[in-house]
């Protein structure tokens, strides 16, 4: 697994997140978005919070 899978999975799951709430989108749901496993996922982050908040610090910043 690369770099390039987990800035792959940041992606999706930052997608969803924005298209579904937090507590509605799933790591399944962010998995099949990145095209990849759910052990993949949890191969970069430990958690669905985790994955959120990596995804909030890549956000663009809001002025």
């Amino acid at each position: 697994m690369s770099e390039n899978t987990k800035g792959t999975i940041l992606g999706s799951a930052f997608d969803l997140f924005k298209e579904k709430s937090l507590n509605e989108a799933t790591i399944e749901d962010v998995a099949e978005e990145a095209g990849v496993s759910k052990g993949a996922v949890f191969h970069y982050f430990d958690s669905k919070s985790e994955l959120a908040v990596k995804c909030l610090k890549r956000a663009p910043k809001l002025q």
